[in-house]
């Protein structure tokens, strides 16, 4: 059956899982000690705005794991789940492909149409689009994606483990 995300929020091509955590390295082992998961490519970078965000992403069959942690201006979106006393990790969104631009074009003017809140969005052509949907009653966020031809060479990078 063919369908995609013009059939509802959850029918876009799902294939990550992230997590928020305030200890990345501690985070990244407990998945390796805990649940198998022993090597992860990084991606780190200092955002305009004075914040950061590290993230660890590894490929476990065909779902990305996603391990963030970000600190600074601009940030509180990914750390409003965490406890501020004390190692946590917790899960922040599932992940959408979307095959184009023009559906995840038409999509984000759905979402926006019937009020969703966005409350995080960016990205770059050649890289990656993004937004986020609040999905409040499930507890957590929703985020799309359409790739670009780098952002398609860097999670074909993303070791599988």
């Amino acid at each position: 059956m063919t369908s995609g995300p013009q059939d509802g929020l959850l029918r876009a091509e799902h294939f990550q899982i992230a997590y928020v955590t305030n200890d990345l390295d501690r985070a990244c082992a407990v998945f390796g000690e805990q649940y198998g998961v022993k090597a992860f490519s990084r991606l780190d970078a200092d955002l305009p705005d004075m914040g950061e965000i590290h993230i660890r992403l590894a490929w476990v069959g065909g779902v990305m794991l996603e391990l963030i942690q970000a600190a600074g201006p601009g940030m509180a979106f990914y750390n409003d789940r965490l406890p501020a006393d004390a190692f946590a990790i917790r899960h922040h969104h599932f992940g959408y492909l979307v095959d184009g631009v023009a559906p995840w074009e038409a999509l984000r003017r759905r979402v926006e149409a019937e009020g969703r809140p966005i409350p995080f969005e960016g990205g770059a052509e050649a890289y990656m689009r993004f937004f986020y949907v609040e999905a409040a009653d499930l507890g957590h966020y929703l985020e799309y994606f359409v790739l670009g031809p780098d952002g398609i060479a860097f999670f074909e990078s993303v070791p599988a483990t």
